[in-house]
């Protein structure tokens, strides 16, 4: 556990002692006992009556609430004024305190008698003996019938404390699933003690200290809110030295998402469920920048279908810190580039590779079988057929392997920050020509052993410069075409994203997404974007 939440909570213990500790000042404490009377009765095998508001008006049974006044400096306890309050009456008009010292005054009208002195501390629950019967409203006639009576009584040293009870205490048995009632009269003629300056100015600081150290430790914890809302989906804030400082093994399959938003769309939801629906053994991390994450968006509800699926909270100032991309990162030049969320994508991407390896992919692709490890293991994908350039979309690389030092050597001492490119396909064909000797147009021209070149086909079925294929209609010729040896199908979402997609039509994209990703295709209405 973090030390901010134990300090939170230890802070919290404190300031619930320090807030209900009344004055310790030698003389006697006076402490008002305010309760509630449930009557439940029936008059008859068809009727009953209850004492809500509802019930008054159609059974001649009166509401009836009960409070006591307890007065330490009187007999040790022994004495008591009783607080009595109907419904259809107010006594005098003025005050609901009433002397009790003459019994005869409401023998007319028991309801509840103490079987106990009542404890000298507060917060205990002290339990009643009611006697059976009921009594009917003022003016009215006794019926015939059974009841059954439930008293509660607890000791609150201020009424506001009345909002921290939390249980009925019955026969001896707490029970919370009691609804609590207060009396408004206790409200009104309710009796507090006084409180210690100095609690009060301990319970201020004490506070004070909560919230500063809730706020610098990044505001709410998204993995309990989520439990909270009754999502299963682990969700990991990173954090240095942390147990995702190196990722779960060189076998994951991760994303970022670079753009800041707090969800997933329909399309990038789509990504990620079909690499889990295909690849169950494999864990699969997603990093966000957002600081909180969107609740209203369905993608967590699809997402946590799959447990091997994680959501890794970055803050890219801590990503960043103490690795040969930091200086790149807080000089901030990237920031005032067009093309600012493309480089921070792919200088993050061979960040995460340099902490632990493993696949990466961008938010565009359908994944369309499982991924043979021996096969894609170690690999660049070539782009396209006439092998103009490497990709920089989909890649696997294990942690410590020669080229991500190259890459990152390469990331440090060349940005440009007008170059779409060059810090992604054109950096990475570079350092391959460079080390293995690869030759523009001849995939076979790779010298390098411990890499691997991918032909087109195998996650590039369709080319950039054909992308409005994938919003065609398939048929059968089509898409045994795609699908003849590809693993995934890059969707170009830079130059899709704003094109018309109908989930329930015959498009290519739409056919391989009620497959792959059905439980987002099942919950695309519930998409904002």
């Amino acid at each position: 556990m973090r030390c901010e939440i134990v300090g939170l909570l230890l802070l919290a213990v404190i300031s619930s002692v320090h807030a209900t500790s009344p004055v310790d000042s030698g003389e006697p404490q006076r402490l008002l006992y305010v309760g509630t009377t449930t009557v439940t009765s029936t008059v008859s095998t068809s009727t009953t009556c209850t004492t809500s508001t509802a019930a008054l008006t159609t059974c001649t049974i009166g509401r009836r609430r009960r409070g006591l006044f307890y007065d330490e400096a009187q007999s040790s306890g022994r004495n008591r004024r009783g607080l009595f309050y109907n419904d259809e009456e107010v006594h005098n008009g003025q005050t609901a305190f009433l002397p009790t010292e003459n019994k005869a005054s409401i023998s007319s009208d028991p309801v509840a008698e103490v079987v106990q002195v009542l404890p000298k501390s507060s917060g205990t629950a002290v339990p009643l003996v009611i006697e059976s019967g009921f009594s009917a409203p003022e003016g009215g006639g006794n019926r015939q019938g059974e009841s059954e009576i439930a008293g509660r009584y607890m000791p609150i040293n201020c009424i506001h404390q009345r909002h921290n009870l939390k249980g009925i205490n019955l026969d001896g048995q707490l029970r919370e699933d009691v609804q609590l009632m207060f009396d408004d009269i206790t409200y009104r003629y309710g009796i507090c003690t006084h409180w210690k300056l100095k609690n009060v100015l301990i319970c201020l600081v004490l506070v004070a200290i909560l919230f500063v150290l809730m706020f610098s430790s990044g505001g709410r914890d998204e993995q309990i809110y989520a439990r909270e809302l009754g999502l299963k989906i682990r969700i990991i804030k990173w954090l240095p030295g942390g147990e995702t400082e190196r990722g779960d093994s060189n076998r994951r399959i991760f994303f970022h998402e670079t753009s800041g938003r707090s969800d997933l769309g329909l399309r990038q939801t789509c990504t990620v469920e079909s690499a889990a629906k295909n690849n169950p053994g494999r864990p699969i991390q997603v990093f966000m920048t957002a600081d909180r994450l969107d609740y209203s968006s369905p993608w967590l509800e699809i997402l946590q279908t799959y447990p091997q699926v994680s959501i890794v909270l970055v803050e890219p100032r801590l990503y960043f810190a103490n690795t040969p991309l930091a200086d790149w990162y807080n000089e901030g030049e990237w920031r005032t580039s067009i093309y600012n969320i493309v480089h921070l994508s792919d200088y993050i991407r061979v960040l995460t590779l340099l902490k632990g390896g493993g696949m990466y992919m961008d938010l565009d692709f359908v994944s369309l079988k499982p991924f043979d490890e021996k096969f894609l293991w170690n690999f660049f994908n070539i782009e396209t057929a006439e092998m103009k350039l490497l990709s920089n979309s989909v890649l696997h690389l294990e942690r410590g392997h020669r080229l991500i030092e190259e890459m990152i050597h390469r990331l440090v001492k060349y940005y440009d920050v007008d170059d779409y490119m060059w810090h992604g396909p054109s950096m990475i064909s570079n350092i391959m020509s460079k080390f293995c000797g690869v030759k523009r147009g001849q995939p076979n021209s790779n010298n390098c052993t411990d890499v691997r070149l991918l032909p087109h086909y195998n996650f590039a079925p369709i080319s950039n410069t054909e992308w409005e294929t994938l919003f065609s209609d398939a048929t059968t010729e089509n898409l045994a075409q795609i699908k003849n040896g590809s693993y995934g199908v890059h969707c170009w979402g830079g130059k899709s994203v704003g094109h018309p997609l109908d989930l329930q039509s015959n498009q290519i994209y739409a056919v391989l997404a009620r497959e792959h990703c059905p439980i987002t295709v099942a919950r695309a209405n519930d998409f904002v974007s």
